[in-house]
């Protein structure tokens, strides 16, 4: 391969002197000046199938998804937060580990729940949103022990942002212990997490000012890879 590039730069070469030397004749110089179009652009094919090639043929380790993906769903909903004046805080733990969760499954919760929270909070209000790996046998104050890594994402706003769905009650349907959404949007939000192997913990003040949800991911084991697409 590189010396079918080599040759391709050769020929090309080899053309822009016999252009030098015969640029008197037009009809010589216009076909040499043809032919170098010609070359440039098959190499620069060769070369971008060459890159695409390489790319297809290296493996990258998958790491950071967790955060990469928060800050791209943050800056999805960026416009809105600026419109509303919603103060943004992180606190984002580095070099945390991949989880099992896939990547699609994951924006849905993420972008979700930031998006319920999002419409359901008045302006110049609160957002934040912290990340942080639980070892094996840690545990927070008050709760019971992890026997196995994973990965805590945490959400909080000021204001009211998750509200009781009243059409249940109309419908007859019992309500649900307080820490259970009664909406549609977080019920499917809680389903994609516990098919995910993970949980979900949605908490509330007593005064309804604050609102915490905290995702409780798995951690994926093995080191995982994938290839680069074009596109990418």
């Amino acid at each position: 391969m590189v010396l079918l590039a080599k040759s391709r730069l050769e020929a090309i070469k080899a053309s822009v002197r016999m252009l030098q030397t015969r640029k008197g004749d037009k009809r010589v110089a216009e076909f040499f000046s043809q032919t170098i179009d010609s070359d440039v652009a098959k190499t620069n094919t060769f070369i971008r199938g060459l890159m695409n090639y390489v790319k297809a043929s290296s493996p990258v380790k998958k790491t950071n998804t967790v955060q990469t993906l928060v800050e791209r769903v943050f800056k999805k909903h960026q416009p809105v937060l600026e419109q509303k004046k919603i103060r943004v805080f992180k606190r984002l733990e580095a070099d945390l580990p991949e989880t099992t969760v896939s990547d699609e499954h994951l924006w849905y919760i993420l972008d979700s729940l930031l998006d319920y929270m999002v419409e359901g909070i008045p302006p110049f209000e609160t957002v934040g949103i912290a990340t942080r790996a639980t070892g094996l046998g840690r545990k927070a104050p008050g709760e019971e022990p992890i026997n196995e890594s994973h990965i805590e994402i945490s959400l909080v706003s000021t204001g009211n942002s998750i509200t009781q769905d009243q059409s249940w009650q109309r419908l007859g349907i019992p309500d649900l212990p307080g820490d259970e959404p009664t909406d549609l949007p977080l019920l499917l939000i809680k389903e994609t997490v516990v098919r995910n192997r993970g949980r979900i913990k949605f908490e509330t003040s007593e005064d309804r000012s604050r609102t915490m949800i905290t995702l409780t991911l798995p951690v994926e084991r093995r080191k995982v890879f994938y290839y680069v697409t074009r596109q990418e």
